[in-house]
């Protein structure tokens, strides 16, 4: 008999083995992210958990955000966290019946809108259909991810001759300017992380991670296994770190941040080609660059550069309360600064 119920602290063990037969699960989906949206978000957990013989045969993870305006169900929340249905079989069954636990909770918690963000690696993208109000998704990014695996098979662990002619000089230049790079997983290198991180977002007007994030990093994550700061110095100055999250078989390219007087260092780019190298000889297969907007042309060229395959990855909501539309953009975000809620466009303020 197949049932769905929503994840215990008890289940934890089963639902990390669930999680390892999917060589595609990633970090998002993970307990040790639970816990952590669990202490950064206001709101409370909603994992749905498809049972079947006493086995897990699928998953949703999503999360209900709270605010002063109501909440919305978000499979995932926080920086475009990718979530959606983890399933192994192609089982449809599991599946609806995953969209439907799903579906029922944001009715019955009154739930202003709900939203899943598809994995890159989903390829049964038309389970998702029947929940939206229209054909297709809402929204997409363009998911980028590096193949660890297959360019270390063809050329051992040496993954540099795979990069574009651009990428190589930018590592050459680093390595002309004397740039050393090292793993620092300690509270200097942190602190470096948080404060240039703040630094660079505010630089282009981007949306800055919070300071708990930072503070709660070592308490969510092991060091050195679920998460590595690589550094860069010239001489005994740091200029450059980079915040990596390591779960199953991928590698996730999170935080990036540099001062601004050595960017023409690329600093960055030796960081990236030392991590890379790293993962690979330790058996990771996918370097998950994560989500780039149709807008940001040359992030997208940055990351392509590094031997990429285009993965994008597509945003499905529904609107139970039509109330929301009457909110302006800059409601929205202030009342749910790390949710997506509904597609700006639709809103009528």
């Amino acid at each position: 008999m197949l049932t769905v119920r929503q994840l215990t602290d008890q289940d934890e063990k089963l639902y990390e083995r669930f999680l390892a037969q999917d060589q595609h699960s990633l970090l998002y989906h993970s307990t040790r992210f639970r816990h952590l949206l669990k202490q950064l978000l206001k709101g409370e957990d909603h994992y749905f958990i498809a049972w079947q013989d006493g086995k897990i045969v699928g998953a949703l993870p999503a999360f209900r955000c709270e605010s002063e305006l109501g909440s919305c169900l978000n499979s995932l929340p926080f920086f475009g966290s990718n979530g959606g249905i983890i399933e192994l079989s192609g089982n449809q069954k599991v599946r609806h019946s995953l969209l439907e636990a799903f579906e029922r909770y944001a009715r019955s918690s009154q739930c202003l809108t709900s939203n899943i963000i598809t994995s890159p690696f989903e390829d049964q993208l038309h389970t998702y259909e029947r929940y939206t109000d229209w054909e297709g998704p809402s929204d997409k990014r363009f998911g980028q991810v590096t193949v660890l695996s297959s360019l270390n098979q063809a050329n051992g662990t040496d993954l540099y001759e795979y990069f574009h002619p651009f990428t190589r000089r930018m590592i050459r230049k680093a390595q002309k300017n004397r740039v050393t790079v090292k793993e620092q997983n300690d509270p200097q290198a942190r602190d470096f992380l948080a404060t240039v991180h703040r630094r660079n977002m505010e630089q282009i007007g981007g949306k800055v991670k919070p300071d708990a994030f930072f503070e709660l990093l070592a308490d969510a994550f092991e060091p050195a296994v679920d998460y590595k700061i690589w550094t860069a110095f010239v001489d005994d100055q740091m200029i450059a770190a980079l915040l990596l999250l390591y779960y199953n078989r991928s590698v996730e390219y999170y935080i990036p941040a540099i001062l601004q007087e050595y960017r023409n260092f690329q600093a960055q780019s030796l960081i990236i080609y030392r991590a890379m190298q790293e993962a690979a000889t330790r058996g990771y297969q996918y370097w998950n660059w994560g989500g780039t907007w149709p807008t940001q042309p040359g992030v997208y060229r940055f990351k392509k550069r590094w031997n990429t395959r285009k993965m994008p990855y597509y945003y499905y909501h529904r609107i139970y309360d039509p109330r929301i539309l009457n909110y302006s953009k800059a409601d929205i975000q202030r009342a749910f600064p790390y949710c997506y809620v509904v597609p700006f466009d639709q809103l009528k303020a």
